[in-house]
């Protein structure tokens, strides 16, 4: 019986819940709390993000889970809340060209492309539609890099960092941005991966792995 079941408890967040998931979560021994969710250090690692100084990057490791997403998403809405310019990533329009979704002068749109390895003379053609999900992740990446330098601004916040992109390519992607980042006045830049795999290659000013104890 129902009533012999030990109710787990299910954080959903702040948003109403519906008496339809309420009761569909009883069946499976579930009681709804909308209380933060976070982990206990979820507070500790945002303090220690905000605190990086500028052209600082800062990369967020853990599991499927673990607060990655929720963590980003609290860290834009204070640094909005700041009045601090934030820049997160978007796929461009699906029937754009390579080369016209990169703005600014032609030399610094190639820049960026080669910064993400997709400045060749085959694909600047290609329509966003076209391209394969690692080529549309690096291409959002390098829309991103190119907004936050003409926009000036202080955050570029990267969710599921090179996630779909194969591994020799994404460390090589990660490479390249640690020398732009060391070279140019940059943004802060905060990426958050479940992949352990770019440490060595992006070489973060602040590392936040979110699958143990906040860490200096």
């Amino acid at each position: 019986m129902l009533g012999d079941v030990t109710m787990r408890v299910i954080s959903i967040g702040a948003a109403a819940s519906s008496p339809r998931l309420r009761m569909a979560c009883a069946r499976f021994g579930l009681r709804i709390t909308h209380d933060d969710p976070c982990p206990p250090h979820h507070a500790a690692a945002l303090a220690r993000v905000q605190a990086t100084p500028p052209g600082a990057i800062t990369l967020i490791t853990g599991r499927s889970g673990s607060g990655k997403s929720v963590l980003l998403h609290d860290l834009e809405r204070a640094c909005r809340g700041r009045q601090q310019r934030v820049i997160r990533v978007t796929t461009p329009a699906p029937r754009v060209r390579i080369i016209d979704a990169i703005g600014g002068t032609l030399t610094a749109g190639l820049s960026t492309l080669a910064l993400v390895g997709l400045a060749d003379a085959t694909l600047l053609p290609r329509l966003v539609r076209d391209l394969s999900e690692g080529e549309k992740a690096r291409l959002a990446l390098a829309v991103a890099i190119r907004a936050a330098r003409v926009r000036r601004a202080q955050w570029l916040l990267l969710d599921e960092f090179l996630a779909v992109v194969d591994r020799p390519t994404a460390r090589a992607v990660a490479t390249g941005i640690r020398r732009t980042w060391q070279r140019d006045a940059m943004p802060r830049l905060v990426v958050a991966t479940a992949h352990d795999d770019l440490a060595a290659a992006l070489r973060p000013d602040c590392n936040i792995d979110l699958d143990r104890e906040v860490t200096p």
